[in-house]
This record gives structure tokens, sequence and C-alpha cells, in this order.
């Protein structure tokens, strides 16, 4: 959640410029912060570390916040950065059902080279993901999983 703690703040200070790069990022397909520093001349990235930086908040939070987009930009904290940036990859991809085999160029080989992980780790660990949380809502909810099971 910290990582995109800049949309909250474009979200309630330029909203209409930040719905229109959201969706032209999702017509084009072209990641959401590229088309953001077209449409609005920075991107969320950027407004969440500057605003951490503003919390005096630690330096690794705010290079992993601010670098993730662009890991390799992390002068300091590289580790940091790439694990957020793997792990934001990770909830997109939970979200759309898109498997990490089809990232291609989205993970820059510092992130692969720096956090030692591969792609098929990343891959099981998404299964994990998903089974744990199955397994936590039939807790919640045992009824609703044995109707739907």
């Amino acid at each position: 959640l910290l990582r995109d703690i800049g949309h909250l703040v474009m979200y309630q200070t330029v909203p209409e410029l930040s719905l229109k790069a959201m969706e032209l990022a999702a017509k084009t397909g072209r990641p959401l912060f590229k088309v953001e520093q077209e449409v609005i001349g920075l991107d969320y990235a950027r407004v969440g570390g500057t605003l951490m930086r503003q919390w005096n908040l630690p330096k690794s939070l705010t290079q992993a916040t601010e670098f993730h987009v662009e890991p390799a930009r992390a002068s300091d904290n590289a580790l940091e950065t790439a694990i957020v940036h793997l792990a934001a990859l990770m909830v997109e991809s939970r979200e759309s059902a898109e498997s990490p085999e089809n990232w291609g160029g989205r993970v820059d080989d510092v992130v692969w080279s720096v956090t030692g992980l591969t792609p098929q780790q990343c891959i099981e660990s998404l299964k994990e993901t998903d089974q744990d949380i199955d397994r936590v809502v039939q807790l919640i909810f045992p009824d609703k999983i044995r109707a739907v099971g």
C-alpha cells in the first residue's frame, strides 16, 4: 500500500488528469506511471517518494516507493526497491490473472540479480498465496465456500 500513496495525493489534487491517465494506460496497455508522466508531468511513485521525504521517513522506504517503477534508478536500497517492484507486479498479476512468465521486459534484469529470485519462484509464491487466501476465506466463510464449491 505504501508504494501507491502517491496515487492518493494525485486523486485528490488532479483527479481529472489522473482519471485520463488511467483510462489511457488501460486503453493502450502502457504502464500507468509512464502515461502519468506524459499526461500530468510526474508519476505516482515520484509523488509518493516526495511525500515520504517530507514526512522524514527512512530513505529505504522513500527510495523503494519512488523507484519501484524503475528499480535500476535506486542508488541505495536496491534490494528493498527490487522487492517492492516484484511485489507490485505480483499484485497486478493476481488481479489480472497474468502469469509472471508473461512479464517479459517489465522486470529489469537488476531485479533478478539483486533479489536472487527467478520468475518460477514468483509463480510458486503466487500459487502458495492463492492457497493461503483460499484457506483463510474458508475459515471465515465456511458456508459460502461450500455452497460455491
